[in-house]
């Protein structure tokens, strides 16, 4: 009896020991709950089954409650460009891309939109900035910066 006694407790210290050093498992991410109102709002503007006025608002209430959520500032820039609201653009691409740096889309925008708003100096230098930030995206600079000044040519013709 003693012995099973014995066996049992060094089994149970074992086995807790062995716990013990387990790895334990990364805490979780939690999805930012805004990125699925975001994708839910977009999905509805897209699909024709909301008012876009209200969608818009509803970007808008979570761009103010996160000024730093790059898919509502992305978005609320998109359709500021759809609008021709250019300076509302660059706001909202000059946010996205704060928010999230390294998203050669956010960039592409911005620069789209210093172009239409007159400003082509701060478009190309919008896409310096992204470049020298992001070295090891050159070649989609590059391209960017090539397209942005064959606009800028057939502009002036």
């Amino acid at each position: 009896m003693k012995r099973t006694l014995i066996i049992a407790l060094a089994a149970t210290i074992l086995l807790a020991l062995a716990m013990w050093m387990l790895p334990t498992t990364p805490p979780v991410e939690v999805a930012d709950p805004d990125d699925a109102l975001v994708q839910s709002i977009v999905a509805d503007i897209e699909a024709g089954s909301a008012n876009p006025m209200e969608s818009i608002l509803k970007l808008r209430a979570v761009a103010e409650r996160n000024p730093d959520h790059r898919g509502a500032q992305l978005w609320l820039g998109k359709f500021s460009m759809m609008t021709g609201q250019w300076d509302n653009a660059v706001d909202r691409f000059q946010l996205a891309l704060d928010a999230a740096p390294a998203i050669p889309e956010t960039a592409i925008l911005l620069s789209e939109a210093l172009q239409k708003a007159n400003d082509m100096p701060g478009a190309m230098e919008a896409l310096r900035q992204f470049q020298e930030i992001n070295p090891d995206l050159a070649s989609e600079v590059e391209q960017a910066l090539e397209q942005l000044l064959e606009a800028s040519d057939s502009q002036t013709l």
